[in-house]
């Protein structure tokens, strides 16, 4: 359909009556949300990437990776490559992880696919209270709270299990303090993981003249982090 062909056979289940018209463009990757081994070996057979929301490293490279991997083979095609989603915040005065990881995570929480999934990580998460799910996140960490060195070490911890990409999610931050300190938080950390680290007073200059540049942008106050897709992937970080 991204070249403007018909979209194939009408599958069983799920038929599909539709067309795209051609674009004079590179076609883009297809992404597959991915929970459990089901899904991670569909994605397997036809993804280009697998994309996964609070799922600790463990579990990705123990039960994801291993499913994602024996999907590709058997449809004879490389394995995809694996996207985390993990939520992050910078340890700073006046801030409590479990508000943060509430306010982040309280959906996901109360939806029972969600907690199926934690709960096959070794999590001791109920769908009937998010709040001690929320503690539970934090103190497994799946979601990074704490110092610079900390939170660093966990994300290279995450490139050590196999996962491919790391997407960080200061949608908590947001919510509960703004915008500006979710990007803050989030400047501060790809700092920290950069292979050119700046000096303290460099960073300070450089995050000053990024703040002067952003609030003559004209970008619309209610966006989120996550919707800016803001990723460290390997050694190549960028904001």
């Amino acid at each position: 359909m991204l070249h403007g062909g018909p979209p194939g056979p009408a599958g069983p289940l799920f038929p599909l009556g539709a067309a795209l018209p051609p674009a004079a463009a590179p076609t883009p990757e297809i992404a597959a949300g991915v929970l459990r081994p089901g899904m991670a070996r569909a994605a397997g057979r036809t993804a280009d990437t697998a994309v996964s929301w609070m799922t600790p490293p463990e579990y990705v490279q123990d039960v994801l990776l291993p499913a994602l991997g024996e999907g590709a083979r058997a449809a004879g095609r490389p394995r995809p490559r694996m996207v985390t989603v993990l939520h992050a915040a910078l340890a700073r005065r006046g801030r409590s992880p479990l508000i943060l990881a509430q306010r982040a995570a309280a959906a996901h929480l109360r939806a029972p696919h969600y907690v199926a999934m934690l709960r096959l990580a070794g999590l001791d998460i109920d769908v009937s209270d998010p709040v001690s799910g929320a503690r539970e996140l934090v103190e497994e960490g799946v979601f990074l709270y704490g110092g610079l060195e900390e939170l660093a070490a966990r994300i290279r911890h995450c490139f050590a299990s196999g996962i491919d990409e790391v997407v960080l999610n200061t949608s908590g931050v947001t919510q509960v303090q703004g915008f500006g300190k979710a990007v803050a938080d989030l400047r501060d950390i790809l700092a920290e993981l950069s292979p050119n680290r700046a000096t303290p007073g460099q960073f300070r200059r450089r995050r000053a003249a990024m703040a002067r540049a952003a609030l003559g942008a004209r970008t619309p106050a209610t966006t989120t982090v996550s919707e800016r897709a803001i990723s460290a992937q390997g050694s190549r970080i960028g904001l």
